[in-house]
């Protein structure tokens, strides 16, 4: 393989496995109801089978940047992919509550430990073109979210109406990331040798003000994605929006959020600075949580899920990029991405359970959607406290 054909293969790879980080987690979004229903859980305990993979991201990130150094970032990549093909198709014998909530932990866990090491990479392959790249790895995850929402109920149906299969089935991804990761794994480890001379930079950056910043945003954003990824579809059916349709409505959201952060990480590339992106990504969000937050009608999810999916694209890649514009190396790009997630997602982890309760002690979502505009107007204090050259691409 020559060394062009190499960078492309590992371009497709990426997006593969890219894919393969999120379908295994947005799969169970549609049949959030179906499952509380099937296993007796309260909306909090089923809101978990989102969040728990979530703070994992953050539990488990730190530990990513020890294992690339010491085994290699590619293989680690390649070991987690097979634990999240493995939980996904356990999930056919999904019994109980108990069992759904250990594949979520295993899946989390796989995620957790994937996701720096793919900047890492990307950091390391591709550092002239790195917002690119890391938009199109958001792309992939948004293709894999897409899938996951839009597909599991039409699988559902051809499967006779068994949940447990429809979100087995999602185990093929993962297995195909694999496939198509393992050639990577023979192909680094021939030209570089990984695992040593650990770079003093590697270590996390807990006392970097700006590394504090970046993690702030990459949080209060995640956060803003899991609420509405875990709860937009039962909010949309409390809104008088045909069950039949609420899958749509999922779509139209994670659909445009897909775009929208490969396109915005582009031209926060050519136009402006990175700092300028992320305040209009938020302010777009914030547009999309004022027609559920103060109206109500089965049009106004509708309504929503534009402003909605273009917000949290954008804010999704560019809070993905700020650690590596602030990184000369690929160990300090991980370690960067790590401490952004291992905060982040701790913090995100907590929103879809504590707007669940909301939900559970008010009777509706107003309360929590009014949250989620308090935190917009916290990230943008908090970006615009960033200087432009923070957020600027190298």
């Amino acid at each position: 393989m020559t060394g062009k054909q190499a960078g492309v293969y590992a371009l497709v790879s990426l997006l593969v496995v890219s894919v393969s980080m999120r379908t295994s987690i947005t799969s169970v979004v549609p049949l959030i109801e179906t499952i509380r229903e099937a296993l007796d859980m309260s909306r909090i305990s089923v809101s978990l089978l989102v969040g728990i993979p979530v703070l994992c991201m953050g539990a488990f990130a730190p530990f990513s940047t020890r294992f690339g150094l010491r085994w290699g970032g590619v293989r680690i990549v390649a070991v987690c992919l097979m634990f999240i093909a493995l939980a996904t198709a356990w999930r056919a014998a999904a019994s109980s509550p108990l069992i759904m909530l250990t594949t979520s932990l295993v899946v989390g866990i796989g995620c957790a430990i994937a996701g720096p090491l793919l900047s890492g990479f990307i950091k390391q392959h591709y550092p002239g073109n790195s917002a690119a790249m890391i938009g199109l790895y958001t792309l992939g995850m948004g293709v894999g979210g897409v899938l996951g929402t839009g597909l599991v109920h039409p699988l559902m149906q051809l499967m006779n109406g068994s949940w447990k299969v429809s979100l087995s089935i999602w185990a093929i991804v993962p297995l195909i990331g694999l496939v198509m990761w393992m050639p990577l794994v023979r192909l680094v480890s021939a030209s570089v040798a990984e695992g040593t001379d650990a770079a003093p930079n590697a270590r996390l950056p807990v006392r970097n003000g700006r590394a504090w910043r970046v993690t702030a945003v990459f949080g209060l954003q995640s956060l803003q994605h899991y609420v509405l990824l875990t709860w937009l579809a039962p909010l949309s059916l409390e809104m008088g929006v045909d069950e039949r349709l609420i899958g749509a409505v999922v779509m139209v959201y994670m659909g445009l959020q897909t775009a929208f952060s490969l396109l915005i990480a582009v031209l926060s590339n050519r136009y402006l600075d990175r700092r300028s992106w992320l305040m209009i990504s938020t302010v777009i969000l914030l547009a999309g949580l004022l027609p559920i937050g103060l109206l109500h009608g089965p049009h106004m999810p509708w309504i929503a899920a534009v402003p909605l999916g273009i917000g949290t694209g954008g804010l999704f890649s560019l809070s993905l990029t700020l650690p590596l514009d602030e990184t000369e190396s690929p160990e300090a790009a991980s370690a960067w991405t790590a401490m952004a997630q291992a905060s982040g997602f701790l913090l995100a982890g907590i929103g879809p359970a504590a707007a669940g309760a909301i939900r559970d002690i008010s009777g509706h979502y107003q309360f929590a959607i009014a949250g989620l505009m308090a935190l917009c107007l916290l990230m943008l204090g908090l970006i615009f406290s960033m200087k432009p050259a923070t957020a600027a691409s190298r």
